[in-house]
């Protein structure tokens, strides 16, 4: 019997699609450059729906026709090598899923020199990680429209669920990736914010991690409701295995990133939008990164500034910090999204990508790492008003980013005493 899907790269991420997929009932064929990666995952699962096989040549003989494979390796040069070697090897209406971290104008290449071969490629944007590729992550398909329809019906099984599947098709070329981008965009500005909103109430307001469990905890009840604050929650609650006291507290101040960060900072300067929250969020960690500078640098203080009193900037109650801090974390969170989506009606005008971007925030509502309820807010907005340039331009966003204005103020006043 023929396989009806294939996968090239059985590293966790794409170990954990294959056993979504195999889940749902199909047959999957996989392969990677460690042999022994194959062997393991084979008998793992001890199932005839998946066959482990040693190339890309023996992958596709087991493939249906019109065969359809995905690609999960890391970015740059191995995909270019994969995408190679099935080109050598495929035919006409074949379909390529390649679902790295590429840059989109790379995506875009590969999907012309598959188009001379007569193959489609189609760039897929996840999001989620490992978690989420297992259970269920969000999708961002953009390429041919006939290769879309082809695959339609796997990719909606696989993602994850929220007002329908987590999963639509994006748009022409390179669009998938570049939404993925600017969803990692927006993920390194809420990341950046949630840090900011802990330094204040623990430099400030003097909070021991257990009360910052439950601060977040609370929010994430509420209006903040996201992935990212629910699992800050959850870290500062984490204990250290080695020693006393919680690990949050033993956690090395240094940031790494991948790039897509970057990436989103350098795609506003090309089509003019401002996106200041990402920008600052990526220079953020390139700073964190410099760790031995910042050390020398702050052995030279002068014996004033050392002097200075953190926990004088508050005299206000616990309860008053929280309530501030929260209003300015929301505010911030509405505005790095409405950045982001910006930079996307930007990208769609200059591209003739025609994006949805009331399906964009859709399949972003479940899944994914930025997964937060006023993205349903944000779909409305733009089910209204689909040629909406700017989140900030409609009345209900623009009412709450102005109740914040006050509360961003006192915020700006602390960090800087």
């Amino acid at each position: 019997m023929s396989v009806q899907f294939g996968m090239v790269g059985m590293g966790t991420m794409g170990a954990n699609l294959v056993r979504n997929m195999l889940s749902h009932g199909y047959s999957v064929a996989v392969t990677d450059v460690n042999a022994e990666l194959i062997e393991q995952f084979t008998a793992e699962c001890g199932s005839a729906a998946v066959v482990g096989v040693r190339d890309i040549a023996a992958l596709l003989a087991e493939l249906e026709s019109p065969r359809r494979v995905f690609v999960l390796v890391p970015a740059g040069n191995p995909v270019e090598s994969v995408i190679g070697e099935l080109l050598s090897h495929m035919s006409v209406d074949d379909v390529i899923l390649e679902c790295g971290n590429s840059h989109f104008a790379d995506t875009q290449q590969r999907q012309a020199l598959c188009a001379e071969h007569g193959v489609h490629l189609l760039g897929v944007g996840i999001s989620g990680g490992a978690e989420g590729a297992l259970k269920g992550p969000s999708l961002m398909p953009g390429g041919s429209a006939h290769a879309w329809e082809s695959v339609k019906c796997v990719l909606e099984s696989l993602a994850a669920v929220a007002d329908g599947p987590c999963v639509d098709y994006i748009g022409t070329g390179g669009s998938g990736h570049y939404v993925k981008m600017v969803h990692n965009g927006i993920e390194y500005a809420v990341m950046q914010l949630i840090a900011e909103a802990y330094h204040i109430l623990s430099a400030c307001g003097g909070f021991e991690p257990r009360e910052l469990a439950n601060v977040f905890a609370e929010w994430n009840s509420g209006r903040l409701e996201s992935f990212l604050v629910e699992i800050t929650a959850k870290i500062f609650e984490r204990k250290d295995d080695l020693a006393e006291g919680f690990l949050v507290d033993k956690i090395l101040d240094t940031a790494a990133q991948k790039g897509t960060g970057k990436w989103t900072a350098q795609e506003s300067y090309n089509v003019g939008v401002a996106v200041p929250c990402i920008s600052a969020a990526v220079e953020a960690r390139i700073v964190s990164a410099l760790k031995e500078s910042r050390i020398a640098a702050a052995s030279q203080r002068t014996e004033c500034s050392s002097a200075c009193d953190s926990n004088a900037c508050c005299s206000d109650s616990k309860d008053a910090l929280i309530a501030e801090v929260e209003s300015a974390l929301y505010g911030a969170v509405l505005v790095s999204y409405a950045q982001g989506m910006a930079l996307l009606s930007a990208a769609s005008a200059e591209y003739d990508w025609q994006l949805k971007l009331g399906t964009v925030a859709r399949v972003w509502r479940g899944g994914c790492i930025i997964r937060a309820g006023l993205l349903a807010d944000i779909q409305r907005s733009y089910s209204k008003k689909p040629d909406l340039a700017n989140l900030m331009d409609d009345t209900e966003f623009s009412a709450r980013l102005w109740q914040s204005v006050p509360a961003w103020r006192k915020m700006v006043t602390r960090a800087v005493n």
